[in-house]
Formats: C-alpha cells, sequence, structure tokens
C-alpha cells in the first residue's frame, strides 16, 4: 500500500521512480506542462492522490470539463486509498503528435472495494 504526505522530497505519486517535487508538482503548480499522453495521464493520477482537484478539472477534455463536479472528484480523491498506477501501453501521444491514448490501470480501493 503506497501512502503520500505533504513531503515532496518522496517519490512521486504517479510511481515515475522521479520526486514529486522534480515530476509531477511543477505541473500541479502551472509551473510546467505535461509534453506527452503518458505524463498527462501520469500527472493526472498523481493530482488524485495529492487531491489537487483544479489541476484534475483544468486537464478534461474541454468537451466534458463543464459536466465534471469538482466537488464529487473531491470527494472520491480524499476517500480512496490510492494504491499504484500502471501503464498498459500508449499509442502516439509523443511530443510532437495532437493526440495520443494511453491504456492505464489506477488502483485504489473506495468503501472496502
Amino acid at each position: 500500500m503506497i501512502h503520500f504526505l505533504g513531503d515532496c522530497s518522496v517519490e512521486c505519486p504517479c510511481l515515475s521512480q522521479k520526486k514529486y517535487d522534480e515530476c509531477c508538482e511543477p505541473l500541479h503548480k502551472g509551473e510546467k506542462v505535461a509534453k506527452t499522453a503518458e505524463d498527462l495521464m501520469r500527472s493526472r493520477y498523481a493530482a488524485f492522490v495529492k487531491n489537487e482537484i483544479e489541476y484534475v478539472i483544468s486537464t478534461h477534455h474541454p468537451e466534458t470539463r463543464g459536466s465534471v463536479d469538482p466537488k464529487e472528484i473531491e470527494e472520491w480523491s480524499k476517500n480512496s486509498d490510492w494504491q499504484g498506477l500502471e501503464i498498459l501501453g500508449t499509442q502516439n501521444g509523443e511530443t510532437n503528435d495532437e493526440e495520443g491514448v494511453v491504456d492505464f490501470v489506477a488502483h485504489y480501493e473506495l468503501d472496502g472495494e
């Protein structure tokens, strides 16, 4: 089981093997943008773990952004026990691509399930 506190010197929740302050935190703070689709997926997962709800919403596709409920996302984020992220594969989504697909599994427990 993985637990992440406020310490930025710990491993990033996205499991990139980097420290949070060198990996997803600059994206969450708006200091950088994700360069690849996988980077974006990892940063979104880390945002759920770190309860960075504004980042989660701002990185939703513009067509669906208005349909998400920030309070619902925040409750899910806070009440889940985030246990890891597996990247299964990617299609396109590299630095020069307009689009990309990331197949992933986000492991978490909520209400005992």
